[in-house]
C-alpha cells in the first residue's frame, strides 16, 4: 500500500512530538513510536478498520487517544 500524505500532517507531528517531548522526553519518543505501529498496521491490512466518514477509516493511537491514522 502506498501513503501519500496530507499537506498539514508532518507538522501536526511535529507539534505533538514537540509538546509530549516538553512534558517528558519518552513520552515524544513513544508518541513517534505509536504512530508508526499504527501506520504499519493499516499498512497491513487496510480494510480491517471500518468506515466512520463517507470511505475515510481510522485507527485510533492506543495511548494517545486524541490522535487517529485517518485513511
Amino acid at each position: 500500500m502506498n501513503v501519500k500524505y496530507h499537506p498539514e500532517v508532518m507538522a501536526d507531528l511535529r507539534g505533538a512530538y514537540n509538546y509530549y517531548r516538553d512534558i517528558h522526553t519518552e513520552l515524544g519518543t513513544g508518541f513517534i513510536e505509536e504512530y508508526r505501529n499504527a501506520l504499519a498496521f493499516v499498512k497491513s491490512d487496510p480494510m480491517v478498520m471500518h468506515t466512520f466518514y463517507n470511505n475515510d477509516r481510522r485507527v485510533m493511537l492506543k495511548r494517545f487517544k486524541s490522535f487517529a491514522v485517518i485513511y
